[in-house]
């Protein structure tokens, strides 16, 4: 298990190594507390998606690991298909229609349709080189590669701060509506991203209720 990650405006990087039955394994947040180190956990913690911590005090005995094959390329197992844009159009409409009548059904107001780009050619010997393009593209973002054994290869990057504490205060960020970068920082927003700024704010007010955080600017 590995975490190599650069925080967002420093061309630095920092990483973290372990042997596998250093890392830690949890399903509750409070283990956090006294488990220093780079966290990696679901947005819903469950049976099958605990919370995963490489500690700061790992550590990695290089001589128990030897390379039996150097350079070879690990391809992908899954199956590919070639792509047909009508069926991907098909598809992406009965997800869209299936949004909406969910929208129409509860008090859900903002939800994000994604999917999965599967590539024939994806190897892991390329997700190193893809970190390193990710930290030269953008500065501004953390960015990170994470491995953990029987779960899986991690890299990316995002502007978006969770949490952040310094001598006893914490901050995050309501980040909602964002736009291209333009010339001379001139953003304009519109009806639609006030109301997905707000949408964000209010969820992140509600989540401090919870902790009986009431304080809050």
């Amino acid at each position: 298990p590995f975490a190599m990650w650069s925080l967002p405006g420093e061309t630095g990087v920092q990483e973290l190594y372990c042997n596998p039955h250093q890392l830690i394994k949890t399903y509750s947040l409070n283990h956090l507390d006294r488990n220093k180190g780079f966290v990696f956990a679901p947005f819903q913690i469950c049976k099958h998606l605990p919370i995963y911590i490489i500690p700061f005090n790992g550590s990695i005995d290089w001589d128990a690991y030897e390379c039996k094959s150097p350079g070879k390329i690990i391809h992908s197992k899954s199956h590919f298909t070639d792509f047909n844009l009508e069926k991907e159009k098909k598809e992406h409409i009965r997800h869209v229609n299936h949004f909406l009548d969910a929208f129409k059904q509860t008090r859900m107001q903002k939800a994000v349709l994604t999917r999965n780009k599967w590539l024939s050619k994806y190897s892991l010997s390329q997700m190193p080189l893809l970190f390193e393009k990710l930290q030269q593209g953008f500065r501004d973002a953390f960015v990170y590669q994470v491995f953990i054994p029987d779960v899986g290869y991690w890299v990316g990057a995002t502007p978006e701060l969770l949490f952040s504490a310094h001598n006893g205060n914490g901050a995050t960020v309501s980040l909602a509506g964002t736009q291209p970068i333009k010339p001379l920082n001139e953003v304009t927003w519109d009806h639609k991203e006030v109301i997905e700024q707000e949408l964000v704010t209010g969820h992140i007010r509600d989540v401090l209720k919870q902790f009986y955080i009431v304080e809050h600017t």
